[in-house]
């Protein structure tokens, strides 16, 4: 008698203890279906490339999931979203936009989604800078800028106003509660660049893309590029020889090119002319390198400074 209520004893502990683990095991169930439920909940906002993404992401941190259109090493310029993609945005809060013709698909985006606010941040910039043609520098248009420099995220004092703009159109949004740290990183970085290029031996500098009109006309120099827009457009040989000519004649010793673009061309003229290349950031994208040193947008914009100054010749004496 004895022997059976000890097994009957036992029995019943192992069918509690069963039914407390699978009471657990549902109550763990429950909570990983709540937490996958809040992560589906939570707003979606696409970004069309990197300055723009890190721009929002700085600002809405964990409040949103925000996606960057453009994959790493892609040139932003020739991009355009899947079928799939524009079907996910259809269901996103909000798309945000550089505007200015970087985006190829801005035109067929802004026909097709209609019930999505689609934010185009440069559009709003006071004082967007236009590209003039004259007989002595072309401009081929082949990213169909128009006439409007679209590359504003590159100087710290334009990409403060954009924060302005952002934080303006996310609150429209019922976006709230914006962490806005991020704008005194800006400020000091348009700061340090203000104080670092205010005296400099040399006003022009010699580039490959006809990218940095902004960082030029905000901090006092000018911008002498090799008669492309397009970094992945060929020079002639008549566009090279001229050049050539110009790095001799004023004795320049550096030009600058741009990471993620073919060096065929700047080592030509280095060859030639006996000038060391530097290497600006575009900061449309990162590498692969960029994000293993753990760069952000910030850290290269300061990266290009010394690059900046080191061409410019500037003294903060």
């Amino acid at each position: 008698m004895k022997k059976s209520i000890i097994i009957l004893t036992l029995l019943l502990s192992i069918f509690l203890s069963s039914c407390n683990d699978w009471n657990g095991w549902e109550i763990i169930k429950s909570e990983d279906k709540l937490e996958q439920s809040q992560k589906l909940e939570k707003p979606v906002i696409y970004t069309s490339f990197y300055p723009i993404y890190f721009l929002t992401k700085s600002l809405v941190w964990d409040k949103a999931e925000v996606i960057n259109l453009v994959p790493a090493w892609w040139e932003p310029h020739d991009f355009e979203p899947t079928l799939k993609q524009v079907g996910e945005m259809w269901k996103s809060k909000m798309i945000i936009l550089n505007w200015l013709w970087m985006e190829a698909y801005e035109e067929k985006l802004l026909e097709s989604i209609k019930n999505v606010p689609i934010i185009m941040i440069s559009e709003q910039l006071k004082n967007p800078i236009k590209l003039v043609k004259n007989k002595k520098e072309k401009i081929t248009d082949s990213h169909e800028h128009g006439n409007i420099d679209p590359h504003t995220w590159l100087s710290p004092k334009e990409y403060r106003e954009m924060w302005d703009i952002l934080v303006a159109e996310l609150e429209k949004n019922w976006f709230t509660n914006l962490d806005k740290s991020i704008l005194q990183k800006i400020t000091d970085m348009d700061a340090k660049y203000n104080k670092d290029l205010a005296k400099c031996k040399m006003i022009q500098m010699v580039t490959f893309h006809e990218a940095f009109w902004y960082i030029a006309r905000d901090y006092w120099f000018r911008q002498k590029w090799v008669y492309w827009i397009s970094p992945d457009q060929e020079p002639s040989a008549k566009d090279m020889t001229s050049l050539i000519r110009l790095v001799k004649n004023q004795k320049l010793k550096y030009i600058f090119s741009e990471k993620f673009v073919s060096t065929k061309y700047a080592d030509t003229i280095r060859d030639e002319a006996w000038v060391t290349v530097l290497y600006l950031h575009p900061l449309e994208t990162l590498s692969s390198e960029d994000t293993n040193k753990k760069q952000d947008l910030l850290s290269i914009m300061d990266a290009n400074l010394w690059f900046l100054k080191t061409w410019l010749e500037c003294s903060n004496k």
